[in-house]
């Protein structure tokens, strides 16, 4: 009960009993590696909510991280820097997130395939240029590389984007968000005018073919037909005494259309 009341502390709406399970997991962990955290000055409270913060990562349940850390009553590069050093310590890793989960939970969906370009691109930019020592330090799928990543695409694609949230998302401080910042921008700024060049393309490509019918179009001018030609007079009269007049069927036009696409596309192959 004292796991749920937790959760629910930090914006864990509905917790299960999985969730609940995991973070007394890491909490028996943390008591065991008591002597290796002893340097960790972090009070009974802020231990319980670091616990429970790691199993919301592990669990991949949405929670608030800024109500963990006031909550806590340490100070807020104090906790998260004891967060950090619990979680590699009783997990091996950091757990973390992808680009698509942390666009979604920013609210900026649209820019998480070109945020992941830049740092693939980035990636393979290192391989060629650096070092196996120095590439081997850089980890590009770390929170900070990632946050960076979508805060240089949004910015170019002047996307709003809410700077603070994302610093707590991913644990990050001001300076280390824009170092990293300043080491993608001249890929991001490369990923962008190649997207931006392959939409003015097939814009390009769009308006040739559009251009190509009315060409066909204008060769093969459609019969006219006059209207008086498609209303026929019956015989016979309503009861009110005023005549009775027919529409005949439309003429069926698929041939001449499908003959205008076929033209169009021959002279596109041409």
């Amino acid at each position: 009960m004292e796991w749920m009341n937790t959760f629910r502390r930090i914006g864990v709406s509905n917790p299960t009993r999985e969730l609940a399970d995991v973070a007394q997991e890491y909490q028996r962990k943390l008591d065991l590696k008591r002597s290796s955290i002893s340097a960790i000055m972090l009070n009974s409270t802020a231990k319980s909510l670091v616990c429970a913060e790691l199993a919301c990562k592990t669990c991949k349940q949405p929670y608030n991280p800024s109500l963990a850390g006031r909550l806590s009553g340490e100070t807020k590069k104090n906790y998260n820097q004891a967060l950090q050093t619990i979680e590699k310590m009783i997990i091996g890793h950091r757990t973390g997130c992808t680009v698509k989960e942390l666009t979604i939970r920013l609210g900026c969906s649209d820019v998480a395939s070109m945020a992941e370009t830049v740092l693939d691109r980035f990636h393979r930019s290192l391989a060629e240029s650096v070092a196996g020592a120095s590439r081997d330090s850089i980890d590009v799928s770390t929170p900070p590389f990632i946050g960076a990543a979508i805060t240089v695409v949004c910015k170019l694609l002047k996307f709003k984007l809410d700077k603070r949230k994302l610093r707590e998302e991913i644990r990050c401080t001001i300076p280390e968000l824009e170092k990293r910042c300043d080491m993608l921008t001249k890929v991001a700024e490369s990923v962008v005018a190649d997207s931006r060049n392959t939409q003015s393309t097939k814009r390009t490509h769009s308006y040739a073919f559009l251009d190509t019918v009315d060409d066909a179009a204008n060769e093969q001018p459609m019969k006219r037909h006059r209207p008086g030609d498609e209303l026929i007079e019956d015989d016979g009269f309503h009861d009110c005494g005023v005549p009775f007049f027919s529409y005949q069927p439309m003429p069926d036009y698929s041939p001449w259309a499908a003959s205008i696409v076929q033209s169009a596309s021959q002279a596109l192959r041409a």
